[in-house]
C-alpha cells in the first residue's frame, strides 16, 4: 500500500456537488426570506388575517366584556416602599473540620462526579489536597441519596430523608 495515496476525482466531483448545492438552497431560502417580508409567513406566501382567526374560534366572541371590571386588574394601585430583608438572627451548626482537616462534600448518584472520585482515589480521604493557603486538607466524599434504598423506603421514611440529607455532611 503506498504511503501517499490520493482521493480519486469522483470525490471531488462529489464533495463539490454538495458544496453547491449547499450554497443553492442557502441562496433560494434568502430569496424566500427577502420575498416574504412583506407580513406573511416565511415559506408560505400567505398572511394573517384576524377576521380568519375569529371565524375559526367559533364566530365574534368578546374574551373580556367591554366597560366592565372583572377584578383581574385593578384601575388604582399603591406604592409600597423597599424594605431591607429581616437580619439573621440564628447561626448555623458549622464545625471546624479539626486538626486532621478532613472536608466532607456530599454527592449524589450523577456520573458527573466520576472525574471527583478518581481524582480522589475514591470516596475515602486518600490524597492530601492544598487550599488557597497551601495548607493540606483531605476529601471525604459522601453519597447523600442512594437508588438502592430507595424500593426499601417506606412512604413516610422518604419524607424525612431530606433531613437527614442535610446533616451528612456535619462532623
Amino acid at each position: 500500500m503506498p504511503a501517499q495515496q490520493q482521493p480519486k476525482t469522483a470525490f471531488y466531483v462529489a464533495v463539490g456537488i454538495v458544496v453547491v448545492g449547499l450554497f443553492a438552497v442557502a441562496f433560494w431560502r434568502c430569496n424566500a426570506k427577502k420575498s416574504d417580508d412583506k407580513g406573511g409567513a416565511v415559506g408560505t406566501g400567505s398572511s394573517i388575517d384576524i377576521n380568519d382567526i375569529k371565524k375559526q374560534a367559533g364566530g365574534d366572541i368578546k374574551v373580556e366584556k367591554e366597560g366592565q371590571a372583572t377584578g383581574l386588574t385593578a384601575d388604582k394601585f399603591e406604592e409600597v416602599a423597599a424594605t431591607p430583608p429581616p437580619p439573621v438572627t440564628g447561626t448555623s451548626d458549622y464545625k471546624s473540620i479539626g486538626a486532621k482537616r478532613i472536608v466532607k462534600m456530599a454527592i449524589n448518584v450523577w456520573a458527573g462526579w466520576a472525574p471527583i472520585i478518581y481524582a480522589n482515589g475514591g470516596k475515602d480521604p486518600k490524597k492530601v489536597w492544598k487550599d488557597a493557603d497551601g495548607k493540606d486538607f483531605q476529601l471525604q466524599l459522601v453519597l447523600i441519596d442512594d437508588p438502592s434504598r430507595w424500593a426499601t423506603r417506606s412512604p413516610t421514611a422518604t419524607s424525612t430523608s431530606a433531613g437527614r440529607r442535610s446533616t451528612c455532611c456535619r462532623s
